[in-house]
């Protein structure tokens, strides 16, 4: 709109465009000012709930180390500490013990590398590798049945030994291709990943000449893919790589730093000292939070400026929660209850916790298995032939566990008393093979009873357990077998995996070897898993383990259950770090009064900018109408000033002519 007045000079003297913006000002000016300082709050709240909440999520991120660390109030320890090397495993529950470790041997990569090519990035040749990973028998490589290979195409402009690296490294990423550059020229390297099932062989087909071919078959391996093996108080135990996880109940075992041959005790036990530094550790984190609070909370006082969240009902709501976890009762493995208080912690005057160093010593002198129960989220109690599993999110408490049955394993079992033959026994190459199906895994080929003299049934059957568990897809599988004779002198092959999915059947054999067993007609048992209750529902099942009703309490908890199991109970224990983690996620978690005060403010935010900017609309509107009614009165006044001025000068004419 073109502002007329601004540019004529007003007949009444009054500065008009001032005198409507003034007057349109104070009429929106208290309304303003109100939803600019309801602007202002809402953005205030807004800012110190975005502030609490990422304190909070960095305290839950804190305290996750806190909650995997089952080492709290335990301390691992090793006769040789640098080489071999026991850590807690996340989540499980750790328990005194001690253990003798011996290195048998180390976890290898198979390593081949070809001969020296001059010169550098000339042409190899170009056609197709396939490259199979397998394991070795014997030295022979077998390959993994499963597993078809891959086939790398070489194609000519890429098939320097640089190229033949990058296209096998592209098609197989789990195999390290390098070239080395030795003063004799260009070397392809190729290691793969460490555990005797990823020995790996190539072949190649060529386009055109026989350069690929060549380079293929000229490699040499300088280092066989083999697994890790210790023994634990004489017992062997293998593994892919130097790391052994749970070999121990809830200790692993790392072995990259020894030597073979070396020999370790490993023992775990309770510290009072971890135990204090758990307790303390988490006094620290609830008042690192409680502190934050206090600050965002804090009433404006002697003309001091208030906190965003001053008077806020949900952070208010969630101070009480916090400063109740040091009063709520803690269940013990042995369904004992237990407070912080009774630990030594105490409440201060501002609201703060702090620790009676005097107090909890005394107590973990006492008993130190109680003061670890407070610490960890895990499973205790009167639990007669039942390992408790998991705890998941069930609630502390005692619960039942009733009518257990063990699960079974399948098993085929032959028709022929083994005590009627002669023995020893021969058996000969061409009749000494049979394939077996153990649950829904097929062995890769048939097994192969090494040809000789048995001097025994048992031996018999010792050779075909062996055979069976070095198939290397029963193998991949875990699907291990025992192969024993029964007391009727029956061949009798059973799945060391139980449940209904444990079933053990004959695939094909060797006529001869058929006959000697009584395999057509061998009787065939299906396992079946385990059965019970859990605090009065039918759990659900899977082989040996039993879980809690699917949308009952005991959902997330699960046990396994042994061969003479007893009608008992578990006692669940929920940790103060786990507590506390389960505070912070609810006060995070979507609908949560935290959420639901955000989103008021938010909307006190949003309406108070609309009613900033109708006002703003308002403001314009009174200062046009404003404008156009000083602009109608000037007209006025200068037209009186007009018809003065005629008047007047007439009245000077009509004096002048008399």
């Amino acid at each position: 709109m073109v502002d007329v007045l601004s540019s004529i000079k007003t007949a009444s003297g009054l500065d008009i465009p001032k005198l409507s913006a003034d007057l349109a000002t104070a009429e929106v000016a208290g309304r303003k000012d109100l939803a600019t300082k309801k602007q202002a709050a809402a953005d205030s709240a807004i800012s110190g709930l975005a502030s609490l909440r990422a304190t909070m999520g960095k305290l839950k991120g804190d305290i996750a180390g806190l909650l995997n660390r089952t080492d709290l109030g335990w301390s691992a320890t090793s006769s040789l500490a640098t080489e071999i090397v026991p850590s807690f495993t996340a989540g499980a529950a750790p328990s005194a013990l001690r253990a003798e470790i011996a290195v048998q041997s180390m976890a290898r990569e198979q390593v081949s590398v070809s001969p020296a090519r001059t010169p550098a990035g000339s042409a190899v040749g170009a056609g197709a590798i396939t490259l199979q990973f397998g394991s070795r028998s014997s030295g022979s490589f077998v390959a993994d049945a499963d597993n078809p290979g891959v086939v790398v195409p070489i194609t000519t402009g890429a098939n320097s030994l640089a190229g033949i690296a990058a296209a096998i490294r592209k098609a197989e990423p789990r195999l390290q291709a390098t070239v080395l550059n030795t003063s004799q020229g260009e070397r392809l390297s190729l290691r793969g990943p460490s555990g005797e099932d990823f020995a790996f062989a190539l072949s190649a087909v060529d386009d055109s000449g026989s350069g690929l071919s060549s380079l293929v078959s000229s490699l040499v391996t300088s280092q066989q893919a083999t697994d890790a093996a210790i023994t634990v108080d004489g017992a062997t135990v293998r593994s892919q790589t130097n790391t052994f996880v749970d070999v121990l109940p809830g200790v692993s075992l790392d072995i990259s730093k020894a030597a073979v041959g070396r020999i370790a005790t490993v023992e775990t036990a309770m510290t009072s000292t971890q135990l204090s530094d758990g307790i303390n550790a988490f006094v620290e984190q609830l008042n690192a939070l409680g502190k934050e609070m206090s600050t965002l909370m804090a009433r404006g006082v002697d003309g001091k400026p208030g906190g965003p969240l001053a008077g806020d009902t949900a952070a208010r709501q969630l101070v009480q929660t916090l400063r109740g976890l040091s009063s709520v009762p803690l269940v013990t493995p042995e369904g004992e209850s237990l407070t912080l208080a009774e630990l030594g912690v105490r409440t201060n005057r501002d609201g703060t916790l702090m620790v009676d160093s005097t107090i909890l010593n005394r107590v973990i002198a006492a008993n130190p298995a109680r003061v670890a129960a407070v610490l960890h989220t895990g499973l205790g109690g009167n639990h007669l032939g039942i390992t408790p599993v998991r705890v998941g999110a069930t609630p502390s408490g005692t619960y039942t566990l009733s009518d257990m049955v063990p699960a079974t394993a399948g098993s085929m079992t032959g028709t022929t008393n083994l005590a009627n033959e002669t023995w020893p026994l021969s058996i000969t190459a061409g009749s000494n093979a049979l394939r077996i199906k153990v649950g829904s895994v097929t062995a890769s080929s048939t097994l192969a009873l090494p040809a000789g003299s048995y001097a025994s049934a048992t031996e018999l059957a010792a050779a075909l357990e062996t055979a069976a568990n070095l198939d290397p897809v029963l193998r991949s599988a875990k699907a291990f077998v025992s192969v024993s004779v029964t007391s009727a002198g029956a061949l009798q092959i059973t799945s060391r995996t139980l449940g209904s999915g444990s079933a053990v059947s004959l695939v094909s054999a060797d006529a001869a070897l058929e006959s000697l067993f009584g395999l057509s007609g061998a009787a065939l048992i299906s396992g079946v898993n385990a059965s019970g209750k859990i605090n009065g529902a039918v759990a659900t099942s899977s082989g040996a383990q039993l879980r809690g009703a699917l949308g009952s309490v005991t959902e997330g908890l699960a046990v396994a259950v042994g061969a003479y199991p007893q009608d008992s109970t578990v006692v669940v224990t929920r940790g103060i770090f786990d507590r506390l983690t389960d505070v912070l996620e609810k006060s995070l978690a979507s609908g949560s009064p935290l959420s639901a005060r955000d989103a008021y403010w938010t909307k006190q935010k949003t309406d108070a900018g609309t009613q900033l900017s109708a006002l703003d609309e308002e403001y314009k509107r009174l200062d046009t109408r404003y404008r156009l009614s000083f602009g109608q009165m000037e007209t006025m006044v200068r037209d009186l000033n007009s018809t003065g001025d005629f008047l007047s000068n007439q009245m000077k004419m009509w004096t002048s002519n008399n």
